[in-house]
């Protein structure tokens, strides 16, 4: 994440661009071709039923929604969904509304009371493990859904199960499962095993992630069965009533199972503006020190926390927090809806370190020059250098901005909960993107940049706004 400019990084500018595409192509709207639940792929977990629905479009595009019905309550809930483009190769993955990383289910309102009636009538049994091996050579347990084995003539199709004793988290998505699922097909004739799910499931039955179709086509190779499965594979191929198959008995699963160690999170949480991810990297010495004591007495926070939210007539409305930290530096969150961004900021002015939500690792300042100095005075001009490095890239950023204090105002101009007067600060921002400007308010009453308007390389300006402000001093 680049400083605070209103430039946003790799991932967000992949997002806009689709929605360009969108908006700019001449073609008609693509339509539904076909719709369908995927049989094979329907997974009972006491009253909860997981299911997706597999959607073709007429330019070719597909997309996989998982969805679980609880069949108690006749809810149904969204979990995450997949775009494919005509070759099956994956585009893009949501939860919910989050792009590119693991949330909760979420209620789905489109689903009709009398659909899950007639989904949760079928007859799918729940599913019931007993246990192939007790510790296999991965150290957990394998286990077989006895209720939802099928032999017809020499094919079976089958549920293994393979059970972990803590919480483990799947890249890239952060999606958290103890248990994980392998849907097969094995032919007794030809001795021929194929893999056409792999499915991670949670400790409430809620699958989390998940390949099918083409993708596990593509990783069959990736699948290899322990002796316990080879040898399970011949005993059923044996038995005229597959529902015999008793294993080493049933399966008990661990209870009040705790994260693992070794394979826990590693996408940043910022509810709640949450600091302790960022806290694992630290800002160089050098440039703390040198932004703690350019806002040192004259310009450190005055207050606690601020919320907004910032919007512009052309974009969506983005809910902002403010927290001030002891080091007189402060902590913002942007909530982007399909993901979050982080920043700590030199008074809301200058970013020395951000992540977003979809990154293992953040954007550090290396350098920071300048020759603010607050209080600010009319005509006073000052400027500002930085070099930024994205952990995650390795891409070295490096910009200057000439700013300039132009006048004054009332800080009830920009929104009636802010008091006190502000100075206008006009600001010319140059790096290897081009020339951008912003015009901004200094708001001596809490000590924080907010920026005003924006101009871009190409000449263009966007006023920002502020609305729903609260303050906590």
């Amino acid at each position: 994440m680049k400083c605070y400019t209103g430039k946003v990084t790799g991932a967000v500018l992949l997002l806009a661009g689709l929605g360009a595409q969108a908006a700019d192509a001449p073609a008609a709207k693509p339509h539904i071709v076909s719709q369908a639940i995927n049989p094979l792929q329907l997974y009972r977990f006491n009253d909860r039923l997981n299911m997706v629905s597999e959607v073709k479009f007429s330019d070719g595009n597909q997309v996989e929604r998982w969805v679980a019905l609880d069949c108690k309550n006749k809810t149904s809930e969204r979990l995450y969904w997949d775009l494919f483009d005509s070759e099956g190769n994956k585009k893009l993955r949501y939860y919910g509304d989050r792009y590119g990383r693991y949330a909760p289910a979420q209620p789905d309102p489109h689903k009709q009371r009398e659909n899950i009636d007639s989904l949760c009538g079928a007859k799918i049994n729940n599913s019931d493990w007993v246990y192939v091996e007790k510790r296999n050579k991965y150290d957990n347990a394998t286990l077989l859904d006895v209720a939802n084995i099928q032999k017809i003539n020499d094919i079976l199709l089958l549920r293994i199960g393979y059970s972990y004793n803590e919480i483990h988290y799947d890249p890239p998505y952060d999606a958290p499962y103890d248990l994980k699922l392998e849907n097969h097909v094995y032919d007794c004739a030809k001795g021929k095993d194929v893999v056409i799910a792999g499915l991670d499931v949670d400790g409430k039955g809620y699958i989390t992630d998940g390949i099918i179709n083409k993708a596990i086509q593509d990783r069959q190779a990736d699948f290899s069965n322990t002796p316990g499965v080879e040898k399970l594979f011949k005993t059923l191929c044996t038995l005229d009533d597959v529902s015999r198959y008793k294993g080493l008995g049933k399966y008990h699963p661990v209870q009040n199972k705790t994260v693992s160690s070794l394979s826990g999170p590693e996408l940043p949480d910022f509810t709640d503006n949450k600091p302790d991810w960022l806290k694992q990297f630290p800002i160089p010495e050098a440039v703390q020190k040198t932004a703690t004591r350019v806002v040192q007495r004259w310009a450190e926070p005055k207050f606690t926390r601020i919320g907004w939210t910032e919007y512009t007539r052309e974009d969506d409305k983005i809910p902002v927090v403010l927290d001030a930290q002891p080091d007189r530096l402060v902590r913002r969150l942007e909530n982007y809806k399909i993901f979050t961004g982080q920043r700590i900021m030199m008074a809301n002015l200058a970013q020395l370190e951000g992540a977003i939500s979809m990154s293992r690792l953040p954007s550090i300042t290396q350098r920071i020059d300048t020759d603010l100095r607050f209080p600010l005075t009319q005509g006073q001009r000052f400027s500002l250098g930085m070099t930024q490095k994205n952990e995650q890239t390795g891409t070295v950023t490096t910009f200057t901005r000439q700013c300039d204090v132009t006048g004054s105002g009332e800080a009830t101009e920009i929104n009636p909960a802010f008091s006190g007067k502000y100075w206008h600060v006009d600001c010319e921002e140059k790096d290897e993107d081009g020339v951008e400007k912003s015009r901004n308010a200094f708001l001596t009453d809490l000590n924080i940049f907010l920026p005003l308007a924006r101009t871009d390389s190409k000449g263009k300006t966007t006023p920002v706004h502020y609305q729903d402000v609260t303050i906590t001093r």
